[in-house]
């Protein structure tokens, strides 16, 4: 019987599967798997990318004070991304507050953000 489902890095196990029924909560296993399966399907000119669930922990580990240090925790995570990070029309980051809670940051024109000083307005 098949126990594990993979796509790319993101696997996931019967236990992940168990959390699809009502009344349960999805995991990251979930979310990364899902996120990725969504950008195969729904994205083929791979204008949409989403971090996996770690970015945004990694981004703001040990407790960063500026935002210079948090760059330095996941700069290299977007050479990852096909055809480079400003190239994409839509970046998506989920976030995990702690808990069952997560959100999702939709970043829209990422290179347009970075040419007008960051004066965007974010809704």
């Amino acid at each position: 019987p098949v126990t594990t489902v993979r796509l790319k890095a993101c696997v996931l196990n019967l236990q992940d599967a168990s959390l699809l029924q009502e009344e349960q909560d999805l995991n990251d296993n979930l979310l990364d798997f899902f996120s990725q399966l969504a950008m195969r399907v729904f994205n083929p000119q791979q204008t949409v990318y989403c971090f996996s669930s770690l970015f945004y922990t990694r981004l703001t580990m040990n407790d960063v004070k500026l935002p210079v240090d948090g760059w330095k925790n996941v700069k290299k995570w977007g050479k990852r991304v096909p055809g480079g990070l400003f190239k994409q029309k839509v970046i998506c980051v989920p976030i995990h507050e702690g808990g069952d809670h997560w959100w999702l940051a939709v970043i829209f024109d990422p290179f347009g953000a970075v040419q007008d000083g960051g004066k965007t307005t974010v809704c």
